[in-house]
């Protein structure tokens, strides 16, 4: 949204997500778990605030691999 930006304002992003101008989170996580996080939007013309608490979990991350046949075997990477 033109005119508002948002940042964490309280806890922490999991390692290698990242909050973007726009308010979307993008990345790859590096580790797994569960992280709290406040994200408070900002109205750049009236300064005006509006947060939300938010907890993200990141649970084991998949690995890929190729078959054969050449299709994709997903399995768990525990």
């Amino acid at each position: 949204i033109d005119g508002v930006t948002y940042a964490v304002t309280d806890g922490s992003l999991p390692s290698g997500i990242t909050l973007n101008q726009d308010g979307t989170f993008t990345g790859i996580p590096g580790a797994t778990g569960t992280f709290t996080v406040t994200v408070t939007a900002t109205e750049t013309s009236t300064g005006q605030t509006d947060s939300i608490e938010m907890t993200i979990s990141i649970v084991d991350p998949l690995q890929y691999t190729t078959i054969p046949t050449g299709g994709i075997l997903i399995e768990s990477a525990e």
